[in-house]
């Protein structure tokens, strides 16, 4: 059984865990606690079992804006609807804040992610060059709430 909740400090060590396995990447603690405060219904996690397997963090981009920031899940838990669950969870809580706009950046490689976020009504606006440390563009993606 699944819990979609609201981020907790205590979920932390766990979520950084999950974003260094899915993405390859270090975040500092600080950058999750401002954005959390900034915004707390924009940072949600999937519990099973009391251990967190999937979660998604968001801000407030700009007036009527919402971004996701990182929407992952541990590979393991891939293909029950997690992902689905926290875009719709996600989407619900921009359109309270008002947000008419959801948007989000993905690497132009990852083609499953494309085909994810096409399946949830989102488009491609544009790209943006070197995006990732890496090197990576990026694609950018919107889907109106309205």
């Amino acid at each position: 059984m699944f819990i979609i909740r609201r981020f907790k400090m205590e979920d932390l060590p766990r979520v950084m865990q999950l974003v260094e396995a899915v993405f390859r990447e270090r975040y500092d603690v600080p950058m999750y606690t401002n954005l959390f405060q900034s915004w707390p219904d924009g940072f949600q996690v999937v519990e099973s079992d009391g251990r967190v397997v999937a979660f998604i963090l968001g801000m407030v981009s700009a007036p009527r804006r919402a971004r996701v920031l990182l929407l992952g899940v541990d590979p393991p838990w891939w293909n029950q609807g997690l992902g689905t669950q926290l875009m719709w969870n996600f989407m619900r809580a921009a359109a309270a804040l008002p947000a008419d706009v959801v948007s989000l950046e993905l690497r132009m490689s990852n083609q499953r992610a494309l085909a994810f976020y096409y399946r949830l009504g989102f488009t491609v606006t544009g790209m943006i060059p070197s995006y990732y440390k890496d090197g990576e563009s990026a694609n950018v993606m919107e889907r109106p709430l309205r």
